[in-house]
């Protein structure tokens, strides 16, 4: 039962470090697309 406990703990864990990479690469597809039309604009801009 013990063992089952900590598998469960164990799962639980690692869905939550799942759940924080998909934070992150959220912001970061993010932060790409703001500076891909950024530098879009600016190109379009400035020539």
């Amino acid at each position: 039962m013990e063992l089952l406990h900590l598998a469960q703990q164990r799962i639980k864990e690692l869905e939550e470090r799942i759940e924080a990479q998909k934070r992150q690469i959220k912001e970061l597809e993010e932060k790409f697309l703001f500076l891909f039309l950024f530098f879009s604009l600016a190109f379009i801009l400035w020539s």
